[in-house]
């Protein structure tokens, strides 16, 4: 496997360990109950706020190093 199909996969894993949280958010809710009313919606969404700003970081720092990467390469 050549240095390029090594920085793809990695990039792949970085994206999917950075979703994985979001897909566990999303467990949660889907068990929330109705009675817990506005109280489990706002934590969530915290969360899931919170969440969505790390997989922006990781994303971009993943592509980021790509990009310089490929420049250099």
């Amino acid at each position: 496997m050549n240095q390029e199909d090594i920085q793809l996969i990695d990039l792949k894993d970085a994206v999917l360990n950075a979703f994985r949280p979001i897909e566990h958010l999303f467990r949660i809710m889907s068990k929330a109950s109705l009675e817990d009313g506005e109280e489990m919606a706002r934590h969530c969404a915290e969360v899931g706020l919170e969440l969505t700003r790390g997989f922006r970081v990781k994303l971009d720092a993943a592509l980021d190093t790509l990009t310089v990467d490929a420049h250099h390469g």
